[in-house]
């Protein structure tokens, strides 16, 4: 498998940074990086900058939702009984909460079900329907999934139910037969944005709604906390509607009306720091599907659907319990995959390993670290419950679209689905190796995997100041397709380097340009594996780098400081 990193620097025009500068009131680099990422015209540059939500869609555009609201309006009159069926991942879990909230303000009479993870898998499932047929549901209105249950919901159908499906995974060839189909992935969609998470498009439902039932003024922000939630930890890109979301929903979270988020803020040390992409993706994320893989995800939805602190504060100890218990299981199950990988497989195109000893409820997460640790896409694989089927999750590197990669397999599978850096599968045990045989060679056919640095700006290193940092974190949140603005120089001397922390997962580099200033930056990751190289490069008689780098704004003692983030590094191109 050949895999190397290549940088390249993104073009722009002269003109449209000129004009940006000019007519939208720039910086030279904030121009400059607008530019290069084709945002050319100084109104759409203004308007990633705003900080409310002006630049969100209608939902009433979307393929089926005037039929799928009427469906559910006309319910809610007649006091028949709906039944949410969400999912057990972050996003299903704010999907579900944002349809109950319009649900009970609506005095609609409802019930919900989050599947549970091991005995129902994902999405809704006869047994589901069986149960709802039992307690009288006449709809079921699913959230974060259904687009591929044609099976199950012609079964509901027959039964004499009423579906409508909101969901945002991509649609696996025909639509599902429900009576509405709401996904902007659908091909007929004249939707303009078509990257909203689970939860967006069930905010979008939960808008229209209220409009069809004729109520003006609802809580909005409330909506938008759950739905920024769903929005950053599904990973969505970072985008268009998404973005406007995100902007405006941290601002919301870092004084949240959600007494469950309130509590659960707290429990974790959080309740009185700014709400970042991080806390939300790697603290309050991971508390939320915690229930999903060890317990059920029907405790955080009661949590995010809590009303009482003392309550909340209860369930929000058991969900974080719950997630430093998970985060043992990941530990202890990512090195029992570490153990299975040899010198072969880990040079394989994809990496793909089968054990028992793994739990299905951190699949994805191990099959996350080892596509971090190999740079290629894995997939792990673990027992179902089911005799002679296997389960488990695929992840994915940029440049290879996984998805497609398992739907040229679909016939060894007996179920799949996901995105194209995400995905899950069910297979018989006996296929596993013509599966790994067959992605594999297909990950080949596609040639090396090259990956590509983008560099918005190219700038020394020593001409950065706190100023840029403050223009360049106007552009948050950051996420996919909206990456952190990279700055690059080269021919800088490597002057000393030394570990961070006690367990050296940092290296503080002062690098000194050709003209002698030394600039102090850091690198994150392992500061042994970044001795090694300097050394080899010391030893060489070669210590000039070539770097990329990003420009935070770190606060020390109450001021803000600048600070110079090492994202790559390579020896410098003495000809070149």
């Amino acid at each position: 498998m050949i895999s190397r990193e290549e940088w390249f620097v993104r073009g722009a025009n002269i003109e449209d940074i000129s004009r940006l500068q000019r007519e939208a009131g720039l910086s030279p680099v904030m121009a400059r990086i607008m530019a290069g990422r084709g945002i050319k015209e100084p109104r759409e540059a203004q308007m990633a900058l705003r900080k409310d939500t002006m630049g969100l869609l209608d939902g009433f555009a979307m393929a089926d939702m005037s039929k799928g609201v009427e469906i559910v309006a006309n319910a809610i009159k007649r006091k028949d009984k709906i039944l949410i069926v969400g999912d057990y991942d972050a996003d299903g879990i704010t999907a579900t909460s944002v349809l109950i909230r319009v649900l009970k303000d609506l005095d609609a009479l409802f019930a919900y079900r989050i599947p549970n993870r091991v005995t129902d898998g994902y999405g809704i499932n006869v047994n589901i329907i069986n149960e709802a047929i039992l307690s009288g549901v006449k709809v079921i209105l699913t959230c974060d999934n259904g687009i591929a249950a044609t099976e199950q919901i012609n079964y509901a159908i027959s039964a004499g139910l009423s579906v409508v499906v909101t969901d945002h995974h991509q649609v696996q060839g025909f639509l599902p037969p429900a009576h509405a189909v709401i996904n902007p992935h659908r091909a007929d969609c004249p939707y303009q944005f078509k990257e909203l998470c689970g939860a967006g498009v069930a905010y979008k439902f939960a808008q229209c709604l209220y409009s069809q039932m004729g109520v003006d003024t609802y809580d909005d922000e409330y909506l938008l906390e759950l739905v920024t939630i769903g929005t950053i930890c599904d990973v969505v890109p970072m985008t268009g509607e998404n973005r406007i979301i995100a902007k405006y929903g941290l601002n919301l979270l870092n004084n949240p009306r959600n007494v469950g988020l309130q509590a659960l803020c707290r429990a974790n040390g959080i309740e009185d720091k700014p709400q970042t992409t991080y806390t939300v993706g790697f603290v309050i994320g991971p508390c939320l599907n915690a229930t999903g893989r060890l317990e059920d995800a029907s405790l955080a939805v009661r949590l995010l659907t809590e009303t009482d602190m003392e309550k909340a504060v209860e369930l929000a100890g058991e969900l974080t319990a719950l997630n430093r218990e998970r985060q043992r299981i990941t530990d202890q199950d990512v090195a029992t995959a570490l153990e299975q990988i040899d010198a072969r497989e880990a040079e394989s195109p994809v990496i793909l390993i089968y054990s028992p000893k793994i739990s299905e409820s951190v699949a994805g997460i191990v099959a996350g670290r080892l596509k971090e640790t190999y740079a290629r896409p894995a997939i792990v694989l673990c027992d179902s419950g089911e005799e002679g089927i296997a389960k488990g999750s695929a992840r994915s590197v940029e440049g290879i679209n996984i998805y497609e990669i398992l739907a040229k397999c679909s016939d060894l599978m007996t179920k799949f689905g996901g995105h194209p850096m995400a995905a899950g599968l069910s297979i018989a045990v006996e296929n596993i190796d013509k599966l790994k045989k067959k992605v594999n060679d297909i990950a080949l056919s596609n040639g090396e995997i090259v990956t590509k640095v983008m560099i918005d700006v190219p700038m020394k290193i020593a001409s950065a100041t706190l100023e840029m940092a403050q223009d360049v974190a106007k552009l948050e949140p950051f996420g996919k397709d909206n990456e952190k603005p990279v700055f690059g120089d080269k021919n800088l001397k490597l002057v000393a380097h030394k570990p961070l922390g006690v367990k050296g997962k940092a290296t503080e580099l002062q690098l000194a340009d050709q003209t002698g200033r030394v600039v102090r930056a850091v690198l994150f990751g392992d500061s042994a594996k970044f001795a090694g190289f300097a050394n080899q490069a010391a030893q060489a008689g070669d210590t000039m780098l070539d770097v990329c780098y990003n420009l935070n704004v770190d606060s020390y003692a109450g001021r803000e400081r600048l600070g110079i983030l090492i994202t790559n590094y390579r020896l410098s191109r003495r000809n070149g």
